[in-house]
């Protein structure tokens, strides 16, 4: 739709995405930062979105929505939102709902502003879905998410052989991959066969892939300490990760 304002022609559009943070600014309005597809992140002021109502309803965490966007070409404001998906399985868990946030912030603190983030978007849709059905531990989907995350900002760890000597045989896992015991660091984990293999596994998958797959327990807090490594490489630290 086009609109003249002032005899400037601007546009309003309709983008699918999800909410990754809000904040109320006075007088019932609210700022919302969104994850786009195609279009990537940008920040939304939404007049009067503060009370509960129709047309700002979907426009929450945990919802896969549509969105019209008023394009003001300085500024961006929020028309509506209608919901395509709502991720409700994690809204009835504290814990479930931690873990959502917490990948919601990692995505806003790192997706770059207008630029497409498709492959962020997909991973932290899935990444709720995972939590809501709860298939497997939410440590483990967390660890999932984590590795995936990484390699998708730019920062995929080493799997293979030892980063610093090229060793075959490397065992323990560092911020940036597997390193052998004679090169590996103080903060180094191990990482027996079965996590190492889960690690390649969910870095040479789709997202769709992501979070189908179980370990025992030894193997799910190897891969646990190692995500947690690998995803400092990003430089993002994200507040919610306290409540985990």
């Amino acid at each position: 739709m086009r609109f003249v304002q002032g005899g400037i022609f601007t546009a309003s559009f309709k983008a699918s995405g999800i909410v990754l943070r809000q904040f109320e600014t006075g007088e019932g309005d609210r700022r919302l930062a969104v994850l786009l597809r195609e279009r990537g992140k940008l920040l939304l002021h939404a007049r009067g979105g503060a009370r509960a109502s129709g047309k700002f309803l979907a426009a929450r965490p945990f919802v896969y929505a549509e969105f019209v966007i008023f394009d003001g070409g300085s500024f961006h404001s929020l028309s509506s939102a209608s919901e395509i998906r709502a991720f409700k399985e994690i809204q009835g868990s504290y814990e479930k709902i931690c873990l959502g946030l917490y990948m919601a912030e990692l995505a806003d603190k790192t997706a770059p502003p207008g630029e497409n983030c498709d492959e962020t978007l997909d991973l932290v849709i899935r990444g709720w879905r995972a939590a809501g059905l709860e298939k497997t531990s939410l440590r483990l989907i967390r660890a999932a998410f984590e590795l995936k995350f990484t390699q998708i900002a730019g920062y995929e760890p080493n799997i293979g052989s030892c980063l610093s000597c090229g060793a075959e045989r490397a065992d323990f896992f560092g911020a940036h991959g597997l390193k052998c015991r004679s090169c590996r660091d103080e903060e180094s984990v191990r990482l027996g066969s079965a996590a190492r293999y889960a690690a390649a596994y969910i870095l040479n998958s789709g997202a769709e892939k992501t979070f189908s797959f179980t370990l025992d327990e030894k193997a799910e807090l190897e891969l646990v300490k190692a995500a947690g490594l690998s995803v400092l490489c990003v430089g993002a630290a994200a507040k919610s990760a306290r409540f985990l």
